[in-house]
C-alpha cells in the first residue's frame, strides 16, 4: 500500500524544518476507533529526502523533497576557521538595536569574525559567542551574523552559554534561556548568573541523548544551586523546551517566568518595556507546581486541554487487543505479578520494544534475573524475530545484524545494575532512575523482581517497609513522569488436580497488601505448564480513562519469544490445519521448542 499525491502533501503541510515527526496518519486514522492516535513517522534529513512511514496501515514512502531542500537560517553548520577580531562597528550598532550596550558585550566577551556561511553561499559579517568547559577554557564559539539571523559553530557545543561566569556565593540559583541574546539582556539589567542553552528549543522535541548532553555536563553546578529559573521563549517549542528542562532536573527545584503577552523572549522585554521589567519578572518567577496547595487557576490550561483532546495521554501497548484494558501512560506505577515461568518479563520487554520501535521512548531496565548481556540479547531476538543462541531448527541472528542492530537497542535501553555482585537497596535504585531521566530522557523503567531488593535490617515490619517503598516508587513515577513497571512473585500457589494454577493477584504478593492499594494498574500474566495461550488480567485500574478491569488471551510464541494478538499472527505461514494443531498446547511443533537449559527467556 502506498500514499496518495493528496496525502503526501497533507503530510508537507503539517510539517515544518527538517528533523523527526509524529502525526496522525491521513490515510487510516479516519478509519480508526482511534482516530487520535500518532501512528506516522515522520523523517525530513537535511538534503531533503522525506521519509514517511505508518506503524498502523504499514504504508510507506521515501522520495527526495525539493521544496524542503533549502536548509532553514537556524540550522548549525560547521565552520572550522574562525579568525576573531574586536567588535566591529556593523556588530556593535546591531547588538545596540537590541538594546544591549558595551559593557555587556565585554562582560561576555564577545568579538566579530568575516564568516562564510553555506547555507548562503556568502561571507557576513558576525558576533562571535565563546563556549567554555568545565576548566573555564574557551572550546567553541556559536557564529552568528550580524544582519540576519544566520547560525553556525566551530565546535560541537555541549555546554551552557556563560556558564564559566557563574557565581553562586552571593545568588544561588542559575536562569537558563533559549539563546545568547536573552543572557545579554539578562546581563546588560544586572541579573546574576544567566545561560543559555546551546541549540536552542529547534531540537528539544527530538529524544536524543546528545540533544541535552549540555544539562549532564553541568550536573554539578545544577545539584549545588537552591534554584533554577526556567526563562524559555513563550512559542510552543520554547513551552516543550522548559517542560523537559524541568522534567530533568526535577520540578520541585525549577521556577518559571511569565513574560508579557507581547514578548517573545528576555530581549523583547529588555526592548519593550526596559530593565526594571526583566528584573521584575526574575523576581515573581513561580514555583513548578509539584506537590502542595495550589490554586485552581494553575491547573486551567491542562483542564481545558483534557477536555478538548477527550483524554490525558495514553500510548497504545502495541496490542490492538489489550488497549482497552491497559494503556501506557506517564506517572503510573504498574504492579505485574504471576506465577514462575508465566511470562511476566517477557511481556513487559515486548511492550517497552513496542513503545521504543513506535514512540521513540527510552528505558532504564532494573533486572535482576537477566544479565545485561542476556537481556540485550533478549531484546534483539524481540527485533530481528530470530534466535540469539543456536537451537536446532530455528533460525540464528548473524554477528551482522547484531552489529546492526545493537546501537539502537543501546540507544533505548539503559540498564541499572550491581557489577560488583552488592545488592541493591530501593534508594540507590531510585537516583539510578533520577539520573536516567536526567541524563538519557528515559519515560520508561522497569524493576524486576522485588524480592531481590535490599531490607535495610534496622527497618521496621516488611509490610510497612514495602508500604514505604511502593509510596517512594510511585512518587518518583508522578514527579519525573514515568511508567514504572514493577514485578513481584506472588507466594507459593498450590495447584489443582490436573496441575494447573488459578492466577494470582495483587493480594496473592508476600508481604503486603499494599501492592494492591499502591498500585495504579495491577496486571497478571498468566500461563499453566508451558502452554502457548496467555491470560493478561488486569485485576486492578485506578484511572476509567486508561483502562479497565478484565482480561484477555495472547498467544506466546516459544521459537521468536514473543507475544501476539491471534495464533495466525505468531506462526509464519500457519494453515487452518496447523491452526487447529496448534491450538493443542502439547503438540511438539517447531515453535514450540524448548529454549537451552543455559538460559531462560520466560521469566
Amino acid at each position: 500500500m502506498e500514499f496518495t499525491e493528496a496525502e503526501i502533501n497533507s503530510i508537507r503541510q503539517a510539517i515544518g524544518r527538517s528533523g523527526q515527526y509524529r502525526l496522525q496518519c491521513p490515510a487510516c486514522s479516519g478509519d480508526r476507533k482511534k482516530h487520535r492516535d500518532r501512528s506516522l513517522s515522520v523523517n525530513l534529513a537535511l538534503d531533503g529526502f522525506l521519509k514517511i512511514q505508518c506503524w498502523h496501515c504499514e504504508r510507506s514512502v521515501g522520495i527526495p523533497d525539493k521544496k524542503h531542500r533549502k536548509p532553514s537560517k537556524s540550522i548549525v553548520m560547521v565552520e572550522k576557521k574562525v579568525k576573531k577580531m574586536p567588535l566591529s562597528n556593523q556588530s556593535i550598532q546591531f547588538l545596540k538595536s537590541r538594546c544591549i550596550g558595551k559593557a555587556a558585550s565585554e562582560y561576555l566577551n564577545l568579538s566579530s569574525s568575516p564568516t562564510y556561511f553555506p547555507q548562503i553561499q556568502s561571507t557576513l559579517d558576525s558576533i562571535l559567542f565563546p563556549y567554555h568547559n568545565k576548566k573555564d577554557k574557551i572550546y567553541g564559539h556559536k557564529i552568528r551574523s550580524s544582519t540576519d539571523k544566520y547560525h553556525i559553530c566551530d565546535s560541537k557545543l555541549n555546554t551552557f552559554f556563560n556558564i564559566g561566569n557563574v557565581d553562586l556565593e552571593d545568588c544561588n540559583q542559575i536562569i537558563i534561556t533559549e539563546g545568547e541574546l536573552d543572557v545579554l539582556s539578562l546581563v546588560e539589567a544586572k541579573i546574576p548568573n544567566p545561560i543559555s542553552v546551546p541549540n536552542g528549543a529547534a531540537f528539544s522535541d527530538r529524544d536524543d541523548g546528545s540533544v541535552f548532553e549540555y544539562l549532564w555536563n553541568a550536573k554539578e553546578l545544577i545539584d549545588k544551586v537552591k534554584r533554577v529559573i526556567i526563562f524559555s521563549d513563550t512559542d510552543e517549542k520554547g513551552s516543550s523546551l522548559a517542560e523537559e528542562l524541568a522534567r530533568r532536573i526535577g520540578r520541585f527545584k525549577c521556577w518559571r517566568t511569565l513574560l508579557p503577552d507581547d514578548c517573545k523572549d528576555a530581549n523583547d522585554v529588555l526592548m519593550k518595556y526596559g530593565k526594571e521589567k526583566l528584573k521584575e519578572i526574575v523576581d515573581t518567577a513561580a514555583p513548578w507546581p509539584v506537590s502542595g496547595l495550589y490554586e485552581a487557576s494553575d491547573f486551567i490550561d491542562k483542564m481545558m486541554e483534557l477536555y478538548d483532546n477527550d483524554t490525558i495521554q495514553r500510548v497504545s501497548t502495541g496490542f490492538d487487543k489489550i488497549d482497552h484494558l491497559y494503556s501506557v501512560s506517564p506517572g503510573v506505577l504498574t504492579v505485574v505479578t504471576g506465577i514462575p515461568g508465566s511470562g511476566k518479563s517477557t511481556m513487559i520487554d515486548q511492550i517497552m520494544m513496542n513503545l521504543a520501535m513506535r514512540e521513540d521512548w527510552k528505558f532504564a531496565v532494573c533486572s535482576f534475573e537477566n544479565n545485561p548481556e542476556i537481556h540485550i540479547g533478549k531484546l534483539l531476538e524481540m527485533k530481528l524475530q530470530k534466535d540469539f543462541f543456536e537451537r536446532e531448527g530455528i533460525p540464528r541472528m548473524s554477528k551482522d545484524e547484531i552489529n546492526t542492530d545493537w546501537p539502537w537497542v543501546n540507544e533505548h535501553f539503559k540498564f541499572i545494575c550491581q557489577l560488583d555482585g552488592n545488592p541493591l537497596p530501593i534508594e540507590t535504585i531510585i537516583e539510578n532512575i533520577k539520573a536516567a531521566v536526567f541524563r538519557w530522557g528515559i519515560k520508561g523503567c522497569v524493576i524486576d523482581p522485588y524480592n531481590y531488593i535490599t531490607r535495610p535490617k534496622s527497618s521496621e515490619s516488611e509490610t510497612q517497609w514495602i508500604s514505604d517503598m511502593l509510596t517512594a516508587v510511585r512518587m518518583v513515577a508522578a514527579a519525573y513522569g514515568l511508567h514504572i513497571w514493577f514485578v513481584a512473585h506472588p507466594t507459593k500457589i498450590h495447584p489443582n488436580e490436573a496441575g494447573n494454577y488459578s492466577p494470582p493477584t495483587g493480594y496473592s504478593i508476600s508481604g503486603s497488601a499494599a501492592w494492591y492499594s499502591k498500585a495504579d494498574f495491577g496486571l497478571t500474566i498468566h500461563r499453566n505448564n508451558g502452554a502457548t495461550q496467555c491470560q493478561f488480567i488486569i485485576w486492578k485500574c485506578r484511572f476509567s480513562w486508561l483502562g479497565e478491569e478484565g482480561k484477555e488471551t495472547l498467544v506466546y510464541n516459544k521459537s521468536t519469544h514473543v507475544y501476539s494478538e491471534s495464533v495466525l499472527d505468531s506462526v509464519i505461514g500457519c494453515n487452518e490445519k496447523t491452526y487447529s494443531a496448534f491450538q493443542n498446547e502439547g503438540a511438539d511443533y517447531p515453535w514450540n521448542a524448548g529454549v537451552p537449559n543455559k538460559v531462560h527467556y520466560s521469566s
